[in-house]
């Protein structure tokens, strides 16, 4: 089976097909994905307060000082577009988030012989790092100097850290 690598909600779907279809995917490298008992409502209200300064002092404002992230007002307005004009997805995005659980996937897809993997990043204030995740995968790592964004931020550190992920434990050499 193939390599996946799904970021944030993207792990839902993938432990879903992971499970339905064991024969397709090989490997699943999670980048800061929801559904590992992380974040709870809890965890948020106790992370945010202080996630939110640090993702933005270590993220944000790095980008936009750099001309990578473009605050034009075309990017501002295809940003409240997605998110005003269906403000119910966006609350089922957030809510299923919160809600789902894919630990109990996980062990059964892992069970069909999936090695799964999760990459936390240290300022992730949507998905904080928790050790706990280490219990239900079989590889865990949070990068340090990262938010949320990371992969669309920082996809040259992300691709470093997933290489070396899949050459050590998803396809070691013989």
């Amino acid at each position: 089976g193939s390599l996946w690598v799904p970021h944030s909600m993207g792990g839902l779907s993938v432990a879903r097909y992971a499970e339905e279809f064991p024969g397709e995917v090989g490997g699943i490298i999670n980048l800061m994905a929801a559904g590992y008992g992380s974040p709870s409502i809890l965890q948020l209200a106790k992370t945010l307060p202080k996630g939110i300064p640090n993702g933005i002092s270590h993220e944000l404002l790095p980008y936009l000082k750099s001309g990578y992230i473009n605050p034009d007002i075309h990017n501002l307005l295809q940003i409240m577009r997605y998110y005003g004009r269906n403000p119910t997805r966006t609350l089922g995005e957030a809510l299923s988030c919160v809600i789902k659980d894919v630990r109990p996937q996980i062990e059964r897809v892992r069970k069909l012989g999936t090695t799964v993997g999760y990459l936390a990043a240290e300022y992730d204030c949507l998905v904080p790092p928790d050790d706990r995740i280490s219990n239900h995968v079989d590889y865990y790592h949070s990068i340090e100097n990262m938010g949320h964004l990371g992969p669309q931020l920082k996809p040259n550190v992300v691709a470093s850290h997933i290489s070396r992920i899949a050459l050590n434990e998803f396809y070691p050499s013989t």
